[in-house]
C-alpha cells in the first residue's frame, strides 16, 4: 500500500506532505522514517523541497535530529499513523 508522509519544518511549523518511496510496511516504513535514512535533518530537508518541487540543494543539508520532523502518515485508505509523535 502507497503512503504519504507530513513533515515539518520545526522552525516555521509549515507541513507539507510528500510521497512515500515505497510500500508501506508496518515495522520498516517507520523504522525508515525515524532511525533510518530519514531519521536525519540532511534527507528530510531534501524531501521537505522536494515536496513542492522546490530545489532541494544537498550541498547545504546539516545532519543533526532538531530541525525537521515527521508528525505522521497517511495510508492510501486514509489511516493516519503517528511517526515523531508532533
Amino acid at each position: 500500500m502507497k503512503y504519504k508522509y507530513a513533515i515539518k519544518n520545526n522552525e516555521t511549523g509549515e507541513i507539507r506532505i510528500a510521497e512515500g518511496c515505497c510500500e508501506y510496511e508496518e515495522h520498516n516504513t517507520v523504522w525508515f522514517l525515524t532511525d533510518g535514512n530519514y531519521g536525519c535533518d540532511c534527507n528530510r530537508e531534501l524531501e521537505w523541497h522536494r515536496a513542492i518541487d522546490e530545489d532541494d540543494n544537498w550541498e547545504n543539508t546539516k545532519c543533526g535530529k532538531t530541525e525537521f520532523s515527521i508528525p505522521y502518515l497517511i495510508l492510501e485508505d486514509g489511516t493516519r499513523i503517528n511517526v515523531d509523535g508532533d
